[in-house]
């Protein structure tokens, strides 16, 4: 949600931009653009309601006590709650549904002391329920983390009783079984502690690298850094040679495997990333590549005679993409055609002549190409042909994985219907740094 003094707002979802449209505007955790789950929010209808009946006797005390009726209880409560007068730029705080005592801040005031770090809750009297709840998250969390160990530490031990158990009461072949089966287990966990020690460890370069499984299927590529808990193998090699992955060529495995890549520089080096990240790669992946020109399906962005434009005076590029739509804020044409990209699965070619930054909202339907040749053409004059080209394309000739990285793979596929914290805390104890 955005607000300003002079009393607009906007509330920005994934698919949607929500404007004020009345004397107030009320915005609580669902979406509202999607009318029909007003009703099963009651905190908004409370907030609206109060707001509804206080018309224009607006005060800080009538949104102390909106707060109050609208605050949360039970496992995931507000622990602050705060009001801001933006046109004497102050703003209320309130600690852990304690609407008794308030501390005020002006922001005028709290610029001129510097750069200055608070304690929040020592701020406030002692509040015996935020305590409370701090204590209960506390052991919780003692708790979750005592029941993973001793997950972990039951299954040998149960697996060590059974043994004996069966070394006691079976025959010569029940031993027999056991003894090579316990063998066995000790030389594969011999195996893989050692496999995982004798992997190649990172350039000193890094500020930050380490590897392991992969424990979901999230990752934030920046300029300096590469951030995830399960990028695949495709994806991380095109990051590393600068190439859109949709113009790299490679066995299809490459794009099902997942790695836990974290991987960071300085900003100050940012221009080594791809550098570092490629020698990481070509170093534990054996990597064989060579760039070579190859005839790709493609879209070609072009501009009619009457482009139907926003300008942007901005030049900070922010897109974002949901399942039907994507916003672009003070994007070039190049930018909106690499997202046009990531949407149609195809490389997109923007041949516009277009200069300058621009904000477009688009959305699309089932048949994406023809949904969004058409908003193009008729809301931006912008036109979306289809065409062949020869481009620059990035193929992977060889790639060997070592012992290692195939462990780290496996465990990352085996661990991938347990529960996200024991995952997790599995991956974490493989990794290597």
């Amino acid at each position: 949600m955005f607000a300003d003094a002079s009393g607009d707002a906007v509330s920005i979802e994934r698919n949607a931009m929500v404007r004020k449209t009345r004397s107030h505007f009320v915005q609580t955790n669902f979406h509202q653009s999607l009318s029909s789950t007003k009703e099963q929010d009651g905190r908004f209808a409370t907030a609206s309601a109060m707001l509804d009946r206080a018309g224009t006797d607006i005060s800080t005390d009538l949104f102390r006590r909106i707060l109050a009726a609208t605050h949360q209880k039970g496992r995931f409560p507000t622990l602050y709650s705060n009001i801001y007068e933006l046109r004497s730029r102050t703003m209320y705080l309130y600690h852990f549904h304690d609407f008794e005592h308030v501390v005020t801040f002006r922001l005028d005031d709290e610029l001129k002391k510097g750069e200055h770090v608070l304690d929040d809750p020592s701020l406030f009297p002692r509040n015996t329920a935020a305590e409370s709840f701090a204590a209960a998250q506390k052991n919780e969390s003692r708790v979750s983390g005592g029941a993973i160990a001793a997950t972990l530490i039951a299954l040998p031990i149960a697996f060590v009783a059974a043994a004996v158990f069966g070394w006691m009461r079976g025959g010569r072949t029940v031993r027999l079984g056991l003894a090579v089966l316990a063998a066995t287990t000790i030389v594969a966990v011999a195996m893989t502690a050692a496999t995982l020690r004798m992997h190649r460890r990172a350039s000193t370069d890094w500020m930050e690298f380490s590897i392991g499984p992969a424990s979901g299927k999230s990752a934030f590529v920046g300029p300096n850094m590469i951030r995830s808990n399960g990028i695949s193998l495709k994806a991380a090699v095109a990051t590393a040679y600068d190439v859109p992955a949709i113009r790299v060529i490679a066995p299809p495995w490459l794009a099902e495997t997942r790695y836990a890549i974290n991987a960071v520089v300085s900003l100050q080096d940012a221009d080594s990333f791809a550098d570092l990240l490629r020698q990481e790669l070509e170093n534990r992946l054996h990597l064989e590549t060579h760039l070579a020109v190859r005839p790709f399906d493609v879209f070609v962005l072009t501009a009619t005679d009457a482009s139907r434009l926003e300008p942007s005076p901005g030049h900070n590029p922010r897109i974002w993409i949901g399942e039907q739509s994507v916003q672009l804020q003070e994007v070039s044409m190049e930018r909106l055609a690499a997202a046009l990209q990531s949407i149609l699965g195809k490389p997109v070619v923007d041949e516009t002549g277009i200069t300058g930054s621009y904000n477009l909202e688009l959305g699309w339907e089932e048949d994406r190409v023809k949904s969004l040749t058409a908003v193009l053409r008729d809301r931006f004059g912008l036109q979306l042909s289809p065409d062949t080209r020869d481009m620059k394309a990035l193929i992977v000739d060889g790639v060997r994985r070592d012992a290692a990285l195939v462990l780290l793979a496996q465990a990352g596929h085996v661990t991938k219907a347990a529960p996200p914290q024991l995952r997790e805390r599995i991956a974490a104890l493989l990794t290597i740094h």
